[in-house]
């Protein structure tokens, strides 16, 4: 069977590729709603068995269950509109009502909305239904672990990492994903004048047979020649020499004819998001020389000192708010908007990074998933404190604690306050290319 070729498919075809993968693994959540119970989150994932065990956890107003299942049951439960879960049924929206689904394609180093597989993967969002309410209050029972919120319960148990802060509400969310063993990145080493990938090549991909594998640094502008990869070898280390260094807008693939299998992003002058197995040799002095170099723009700003006002305060915040609603950025502590180079006495660190830290959690709803690391000022006894802020899969607004949020983006090297339409994006990129039903209600 080999991967999707085309942006969207039909019912007809997803059930033809869902009964040629016969076993899939299964991770469920129900809840108890007015009209009974209802399927609220569904991860269904072939190609191979995912990192998780067969596990159920059971409270009075919702079920999580975690198990092996046939292809054949699971189009019987599209059929019929029912899925068994444990001693209870809940009601899943029938393949009656589906029409055509977009795919979206995600490298292993991705966190999409549940938990990666550790390979390459194909996914595509099925039709759920978006009037059902969690439960209210904390998740407890007699034979099942306790969690604060239904929210926290469902990050815990599907692997969403970030996705459900403390007090953010969890979209409903049914997905088929299928995982692509063909290759993938297992381990990347830059330095300033060299880049070693590390890949792992698998048995049972979707590329098209016969089709050589290539590694590729990819940029602004041309790279290296691609390598071709030695298909005997089921893992290999490819040496690629960066006499220049790293160039702008650099990213590494591995290719099959015109697809890329597994790719990695690395922005200038180093990686920004939590790319997986990324490991950089460049000199802390050397990654801020690059920022200085740079100038400010859009995912990195420059600030001379903590902010103590509320007005600095909510200055940063917006940009932080902007960057985890764009691709991320880093904000510099100890350096001024003329470059300069001016530290924070090592003797205030700690209490600085206390009060960044309670400016994000305080400031910004909900929180936005970040660092922070100490880049060392040559021959001084003075640090930067570069708050890395990553990318989101919520939307974020910044306000001061007793105000309503605002939602911020950073088009150029300005943070702006975000136009509906914006907002639509950043939502219809949350969603896989497609928005929810209230989202044409903004």
């Amino acid at each position: 069977m080999t991967k999707p070729r085309t942006a969207t498919t039909t019912w007809p075809e997803m059930e033809a590729l869902i009964e040629a993968d016969h076993n899939l693994w299964v991770r469920a959540a129900a809840i108890q709603h007015d009209d009974g119970w209802n399927v609220y989150l569904l991860d269904l994932v072939a190609g191979g068995q995912p990192v998780w065990d067969p596990l159920s956890w059971h409270y009075p107003r919702a079920v999580f269950a975690a198990f092996p299942a046939y292809a054949s049951d699971v189009l019987a439960w599209f059929r019929d509109g029912k899925m068994k879960l444990g001693d209870i049924t809940a009601d899943l929206p029938p393949s009656s009502g589906y029409s055509t689904f977009r795919w979206n394609q995600r490298s292993s180093a991705e966190q999409p909305w549940f938990e990666p597989l550790g390979w390459p993967s194909y996914e595509v969002t099925l039709p759920a239904r978006h009037d059902i309410q969690e439960p209210h209050g904390p998740m407890i029972s007699a034979a099942s672990p306790s969690f604060i919120t239904f929210s926290t319960a469902a990050a815990a148990f599907f692997g969403m990492g970030h996705h459900s802060p403390g007090g953010a509400r969890t979209t409903s969310k049914l997905m088929y994903r299928f995982g692509d063993r063909t290759a993938r990145f297992v381990g990347l080493r830059i330095a300033e004048d060299f880049l070693e990938a590390t890949i792992e090549q698998g048995t049972t991909g979707r590329h098209v047979p016969g089709t050589e594998l290539r590694l590729e640094l990819a940029a602004d502008e041309p790279g290296p020649t691609p390598e071709v990869l030695d298909p005997d070898q089921s893992e290999l280390t490819v040496r690629i020499e960066l006499p220049t260094g790293l160039p702008e807008g650099a990213w590494v693939l591995i290719k099959s004819g015109i697809d890329w299998v597994d790719r990695r992003f690395l922005a200038y002058p180093y990686a920004r998001g939590n790319e997986q197995d990324v490991e950089w040799i460049i000199p802390a002095q050397a990654r801020l020389e690059g920022f200085l170099a740079s100038r400010e723009r859009h995912n990195a700003e420059f600030k001379s000192a903590v902010p103590t006002g509320p007005e600095s305060k909510l200055r940063m915040m917006k940009t932080a708010a902007a960057f985890a609603n764009g691709n991320g950025g880093s904000i510099l502590i100890g350096v001024t908007d003329d470059r300069e180079v001016v530290g924070i006495d090592r003797a205030r660190l700690q209490r600085a990074i206390d009060a960044v830290s309670e400016m994000l959690g305080r400031w910004v709803t909900p929180p936005p998933p970040h660092r922070i690391e100490e880049l060392l000022i040559e021959g001084s006894d003075r640090v930067v404190l570069e708050v890395i802020i990553d990318a989101s899969t919520h939307i974020h607004g910044a306000g001061q604690p007793a105000e309503t949020p605002t939602v911020y983006v950073r088009p150029f090297s300005t943070t702006e306050k975000a136009w509906p339409s914006e907002i639509e994006d950043i939502v219809r990129q949350r969603h896989g290319g497609e928005g929810p039903p209230w989202l044409s209600q903004l």
